[in-house]
């Protein structure tokens, strides 16, 4: 009998695993014990948004937006004062305050991504245009540096402690579906010998993102940077959509999948991390009450 799929994300001191009967976190108090809780489910798709492509625009959507509401909730617990903008969202806003943040805070991310690894890139690339008269060479020099300024960014962050706890937090995560898929039992003496790198991680799902706009993108013309850049825009939530379902396609064993899988694999040196027993503590926990909670 097949296993449902679980899927997970680092937090701030914690792990949110989302599973068939529920989505919860677990966060690890400054007095040593855990916090556990239980979130709310977006709607299922329905209608067209189960259709492929489709169906991974929405799954991106709804990914973020728990995870949004996770990262906040996980920051809040660990002494982040409420800002005086959120007050003054309260404030006009009343009980709609925490929607209007989670959409600026969205489009706030998406925007600032978008300019890094998407405006920034096609325009230094653009300087390349007189030299670079194929636009394939062009599309792929694009695309390399898209890769490196991604890789950079992750490097700078990962450096931070902070930052590195999470991405140790990621490596629990990982572990602790491993340990879940392997079917054995949730402890930390069996999740500590899995590979902290998982194949179907949001790392991955980054990594098809950037190469399947780079294919895409190499049969499009460079008429001017700003169209380009509309065009990105334009494309961007088809090129998430059709990233998914890679995705999918890459939870299979073929001598191709184990291939198309290296490059998020290899990223994944970068934004995971190997994790403490009480990280894996946490993580185990999370996973537990997302596959029994109901």
């Amino acid at each position: 009998m097949s296993r449902a799929s679980v899927g997970g994300q680092a937090l701030i001191e914690g792990v949110m695993m989302k599973g068939d009967r529920a989505t919860t976190m677990v966060l690890r108090r400054q007095d040593g014990g855990l916090d556990e809780i239980i979130l709310d489910e977006p709607d299922p798709a329905k209608g067209i948004w189960k259709y492929p492509v489709l169906r991974g625009i929405f799954a991106l959507y709804s990914s973020m937006k728990v995870g949004v509401k996770a990262l906040d909730i996980s920051a809040q617990a660990f002494g982040e004062e409420e800002s005086k903008f959120d007050i003054w969202l309260k404030k006009v806003f009343g009980d709609k305050a925490e929607a209007v943040s989670f959409g600026l805070t969205l489009l706030s991310s998406l925007a600032l991504a978008f300019l890094l690894f998407s405006m920034l890139p096609t325009l230094i690339a653009s300087f390349l245009r007189d030299r670079l008269t194929n636009r394939v060479l062009l599309s792929l020099a694009e695309g390399l540096i898209k890769m490196l300024l991604l890789v950079a960014y992750i490097y700078i962050i990962s450096k931070q402690k902070d930052i590195h706890r999470v991405f140790q937090y990621h490596g629990a995560e990982h572990k602790a579906v491993f340990t879940y898929e392997a079917g054995m039992d949730l402890t930390v003496d069996n999740a500590r010998s899995f590979s902290r790198f998982h194949p179907r991680c949001g790392t991955s799902y980054i990594v098809f993102v950037f190469i399947i706009s780079v294919l895409f993108f190499s049969f499009v013309g460079w008429t001017s940077v700003g169209t380009r850049i509309i065009l990105k825009l334009l494309f961007l939530p088809v090129l998430a959509g059709i990233s998914y379902e890679a995705l999918k396609f890459t939870a299979r064993e073929t001598n191709l999948v184990v291939f198309l899988r290296k490059p998020g694999l290899w990223l994944q040196r970068l934004t995971t991390a190997e994790p403490d027993d009480g990280q894996l503590e946490v993580a185990l926990r999370a996973l537990e009450l997302a596959i029994n909670e109901g």
